[in-house]
């Protein structure tokens, strides 16, 4: 899943809704928002973060929601 170019263009932006959107997994094009202090992913088909980078590139990221999914915990 990819964000649009619109979104993508607001370098600004530090919230980002993106709860019941059917996401299985976290859009790469996240990288692209590095002014982002929170992300909603919640209510989505998320199984596992499999790309732990994306979130790292996020510095100023202070929240992220992700409840509702379908993580699971892993060791």
């Amino acid at each position: 899943s990819q964000i649009s170019k619109e979104i993508l263009s607001l370098a600004k932006l530090e919230t980002l809704l993106m709860n019941h959107t059917l996401l299985k997994e976290l859009p790469s094009d996240l990288v692209n928002l590095s002014a982002l202090q929170r992300l909603g992913l919640a209510g989505n088909q998320i199984k596992t973060i499999e790309d732990q980078t994306i979130i790292d590139f996020l510095s100023n990221l202070q929240e992220i929601f992700l409840h509702d999914n379908l993580l699971t915990e892993q060791a």
